[in-house]
């Protein structure tokens, strides 16, 4: 938030001394203080992004991850899809309760989608080794519920479990 805070302070300032400048016909400062305001603000995202990225990008959960996985075993991503996950662990997931814009693919491969979470807990329950991708609130209600599972890698958003 600080990040954000600030690359949205710079240009309000930089905006409110270009048009100071500009009323008093110094038009050449006003469009170079817009300028700096706007190439600082992009440079602060940046740089801010950095600290939202380990939340954004699949990758460091991947590389928690890469040590559980085995060749043909199941990998879920219930109720959500992280692109860049599997990208990372270089393999194709079943989706649980999720189409969006995959929907049209579901349609053709319908074998890599699974349509409910219910129906997937008790899929899971079956099966001998699997991981999962899940939301931290999903997380959270199934770990009250008994549900068997070991949480492998965890971010602000998701968690990924195995088969305990």
């Amino acid at each position: 938030k600080p990040w954000l805070t600030a690359a949205a302070s710079v240009p309000l300032i930089g905006t409110g001394y270009a048009m100071w400048n500009a009323r008093r016909d110094h038009i050449q400062r006003a469009v170079i203080g817009a300028g700096l305001a706007a190439l600082v603000s992009a440079q602060m995202i940046l740089t801010g992004h950095n600290a939202l990225a380990p939340s954004m990008s699949g990758y460091a959960m991947a590389q928690q991850v890469k040590p559980y996985l085995k060749p043909g075993i199941p990998f879920y991503s219930v109720g959500t899809y992280d692109q860049t996950l599997d990208f990372y662990l270089d393999r194709t997931v079943t989706l649980v309760q999720f189409r969006d814009e995959l929907d049209f693919g579901l349609q053709l491969e319908p074998q890599l989608g699974i349509d409910t979470v219910a129906q997937w807990l008790e899929i899971w329950r079956g099966q001998p080794y699997a991981l999962a991708l899940i939301g931290n609130d999903l997380y959270e209600q199934l770990s009250a519920a008994g549900f068997p599972m070991t949480r492998i890698a965890q971010d602000t958003r998701r968690s990924i479990i195995k088969t305990p």
